[in-house]
C-alpha cells in the first residue's frame, strides 16, 4: 500500500480505537447514573461495550432491585446482556429505529410472607427508554425466565417459565401501515413439569391503549411438578395428572374480552396414608380427590371449565356463573377440547 494511503488510514483507525475505548467508561457512568435515578427501583451495570462498526452497544450484567429490596436480595430483574443496535434496513429508508435484544433475562416475583414484590412501583419500560436513544422496532428475548418465588413457604415454592424466547417485530409500524394490528409477537417457553408455552399476538403498540389479538396455549404440564405449590398453599399433592390451559384475548380502544380454558386430565390426588398424617389431612385429600372425580368427564377423564372475562383498562369482570356452568358442561354434556376455540376476532 502506498504511503499516502497508509498514513490517513492509520489516523482513521487510531481515532476509531480512541473513540471506542474512551466512550465505554463514559457510557458506563451514564448508564449507572440513570439507573440510580429511577423511581421505585435502583440498579447497577457491570460493563458497557461499544461496537462502533455496527452502530451498537451492549450492556452487560444489569441488575434491577425494587426500593423494597437490598443488594443481598434476589433481584427483581437481571439480564446478562442487552444488545442495542441501529436497524440498518430501516436507516436506509430514512427511519432511525433500533433493535433491542435481551439475553438470559430473569424476572422474579418474590413473596416475602406478607405480599408479592411485583415491582408495581418499578417501570422496566423506563429502563429501556433510558438505555435506548431511538425508537425500538424489533425486540427479542433469548433464553428468558420468569419466576414466582416464595422462600417463606414450606416447602419453598418456585413456579417458573424458562427457556423463553420472544420475537416482536414492526413495533414502530414501519411496514404494513394499513393494517389495524401491524406488529406481531411470538412467544415460546417451558414451565414446571415440562409444559410447552406458545403464544402469538398481533397488536398496535403505538396507541395509548394498545389494540391486540392474542392466542396463548400451555400444554403437557405434569401436575406432580406443581406439588410444592399445592402442598404449600392447598395442602394436597398430585400422584399423577396433566394440565392444559388455553387463552384468547381481544382488546380494542381499551376494552377487552376473552376467556381462559384450564383442562386437568387423568388426575389422581396423593393418598399416601402416612402414619404421621393427621386425620384432617387425609380427609381433606379425600375431599379434593372426590371433587375431581365428581366433575370428571368419564370418557375423556378430564375436569375442565371455560372462564370468560371482559373489562377495560380500569378493571376486569370475571363471569362466575358461566364458569360454574362450564364445569358441569364439561363433566356431563360435552368435554372441552384441548385447543383454542377461535371464537374471538378483532373487528377492524
Amino acid at each position: 500500500m502506498k504511503k499516502r494511503y497508509w498514513i490517513p488510514l492509520s489516523i482513521i483507525l487510531f481515532i476509531f480505537l480512541l473513540l471506542h475505548f474512551a466512550l465505554e467508561p463514559i457510557a458506563l457512568r451514564q448508564v449507572n447514573r440513570a439507573l440510580g435515578n429511577l423511581e421505585g427501583m435502583h440498579g447497577r451495570v457491570n460493563d458497557v461495550s461499544i461496537q462502533l462498526y455496527r452502530g451498537a452497544y451492549q450492556v452487560d450484567s444489569l441488575y434491577i432491585f425494587t426500593d423494597k429490596q437490598t443488594p443481598e436480595d434476589i433481584p427483581f430483574f437481571a439480564v446478562s446482556t442487552i444488545d442495542i443496535s441501529l436497524e440498518w434496513s430501516s436507516l436506509f429508508r430514512g427511519e432511525i429505529v433500533g433493535d433491542v435484544g435481551l439475553i438470559n433475562p430473569v424476572l422474579n416475583y418474590v413473596y416475602d410472607g406478607q405480599e408479592v414484590d411485583d415491582g408495581d412501583e418499578a417501570d422496566l419500560g423506563k429502563v429501556l427508554d433510558d438505555l435506548v436513544p431511538f425508537r425500538i422496532n424489533t425486540f427479542t428475548v433469548e433464553n428468558g425466565e420468569i419466576h414466582y418465588l416464595d422462600p417463606t413457604a414450606s416447602p419453598k415454592v418456585d413456579v417458573f417459565i424458562q427457556a423463553m424466547d420472544i420475537q416482536a417485530t414492526n413495533l414502530g409500524n414501519l411496514q404494513e401501515t394499513d393494517k389495524a394490528l401491524p406488529s406481531s409477537v411470538s412467544i415460546t417457553g417451558t414451565t414446571n413439569g415440562g409444559g410447552v408455552l406458545t403464544g402469538n399476538i398481533d397488536l398496535n403498540i403505538l396507541k395509548a391503549h394498545p389494540d391486540m389479538d392474542a392466542n396463548i396455549e400451555l400444554e403437557g404440564v405434569d401436575l406432580t411438578a406443581l406439588n410444592d405449590f399445592t402442598e404449600a398453599y392447598a395442602k394436597f399433592t398430585f400422584s399423577e395428572g396433566q394440565m392444559y390451559v388455553g387463552t384468547e384475548i381481544v382488546m380494542k380502544d381499551g376494552v377487552f374480552e376473552g376467556y381462559t380454558k384450564p383442562i386437568f386430565s387423568n388426575v389422581k390426588i396423593s393418598d399416601q396414608r402416612e402414619e404421621d398424617q393427621s386425620f384432617w389431612r387425609r380427609a381433606w385429600e379425600g375431599i379434593v380427590g372426590a371433587a375431581f372425580g365428581l366433575f370428571e368427564n368419564p370418557e375423556e377423564e378430564q375436569v375442565a371449565t371455560r372462564i370468560p372475562f371482559e373489562g377495560d383498562t380500569t378493571g376486569t369482570d370475571t363471569k362466575l356463573i358461566p364458569t360454574i356452568f362450564n364445569v358441569f358442561r364439561n363433566a356431563f354434556i360435552e368435554a372441552f377440547q384441548k385447543d383454542l376455540d377461535h371464537e374471538l376476532e378483532f373487528g377492524e
